[in-house]
């Protein structure tokens, strides 16, 4: 990134900044826009792990509801899988409040769907490392053709097949 471009950037984030400081948290539409424009922000400097963070609590304050404690844990399985969304997409930004709220919706309701499995199981569920097993849960999340032919190495024959 050029210098013009990073400085443009880093004016941005410290308006978004600024808009979450004076940002009472009553409005969480507004305050999860804030968070998804810092996020992009976030992500075009270069600096993913601050920008998974600011989506993740973009839709969590829209979305999360306390939850019942026990061996599962929806927001670290949310957390989880929208990282791993966020990851698979090859521009690593998420475009609106609309697509994180689809998304979010896939992810909780693959969420309720293995709740049951587990619920109606004759079987005993044994997991020694939860968040290993919440990685290996596929979500089919609907990537644009060109995002995973260019985020993917795997995926090379499958584009020559295409075009």
């Amino acid at each position: 990134m050029d210098s013009a471009s990073e400085q443009t950037y880093r004016t941005q984030l410290q308006t978004c900044m600024r808009n979450l400081a004076d940002d009472d948290g009553t409005d969480a539409m507004k305050s999860a826009g804030t968070f998804l424009r810092m996020g992009n922000l976030l992500s075009h400097l270069g600096e993913l792990s601050g920008a998974l963070r600011c989506f993740h609590d973009a839709f969590g304050i829209r979305n999360m509801k306390p939850e019942k404690e026990g061996e599962f844990c929806f927001r670290d399985f949310y957390s989880v899988q929208f990282t791993l969304y966020v990851l698979g997409k090859k521009n690593r930004e998420i475009i609106s409040v609309a697509e994180g709220d689809m998304i979010y919706d896939l992810i909780h309701d693959r969420w309720n769907h293995l709740m049951e499995e587990l619920e109606s199981s004759q079987f005993e569920f044994v997991c020694s490392d939860v968040n290993q097993w919440y990685a290996s849960v596929v979500i089919d999340f609907p990537y644009e053709l060109c995002d995973i032919f260019e985020c993917h190495s795997d995926t090379i024959n499958l584009e020559e097949q295409y075009n």
